[in-house]
């Protein structure tokens, strides 16, 4: 997982990309923790991984941060379960990330494929304004690197500005893809 850790205004600490994806599991309805690392693993597995133990771990985080709440649902001949649920505080810090584009195209990879699920679980238009949102951000790198490129210092520095470019505007071009295909 990227180690990257987002600013959430709401939030009393910087959240780490490993605590959004629960969110999102929990911004569909209120589950059973089991039943969060289940989906995240069955839906998210080929981008990232998630663990039981973290899974758990990073609920009780969230719980701590005031994001998620809990209550004890009784089952017979067994403990009593957790079973969690956003409140509006994790609503809101949930929504803002899945809202806004990656920074860095390193993150586009797991960071922005995460939010891309979900936000195709959300309301309608949220994918489609993720997606021409990162393709901004993408346009105005590129067009950085070309300024770059101009001014180069030598030979490797503009081969450099070059690669970082191509992948830019493959990039882009996958954007441009994903958004006629919905």
């Amino acid at each position: 997982m990227n180690s990257q850790m987002m600013n959430i205004p709401s939030a009393s600490r910087s959240l780490g990309l490993a605590e959004y994806p629960p969110l999102g599991a929990l911004s569909l309805g209120a589950a059973h923790g089991y039943d969060v690392f289940r989906f995240l693993n069955d839906n998210l597995r080929d981008i990232c991984r998630f663990g039981r133990s973290q899974t758990y771990a990073v609920l009780s985080r969230l719980e701590q941060e005031g994001l998620v709440s809990h209550e004890k649902v009784e089952q017979e001949n067994l403990p009593a379960k957790k079973v969690f649920q956003l409140t509006d505080m994790g609503k809101e810090a949930f929504n803002a990330w899945v809202r806004s584009p990656v920074a860095h195209i390193r993150d586009l990879r797991v960071e922005f494929l995460v939010k891309l699920f979900f936000a195709g679980l959300g309301p309608p238009g949220v994918r489609e304004k993720l997606l021409a949102d990162q393709l901004e951000v993408c346009r105005r790198k590129a067009d950085r690197l070309e300024e770059l490129k101009r001014v180069g210092r030598n030979q490797i520095e503009v081969q450099a500005l070059s690669y970082r470019a191509e992948i830019i505007r493959a990039t882009m071009t996958w954007l441009r893809t994903l958004l006629q295909i919905h």
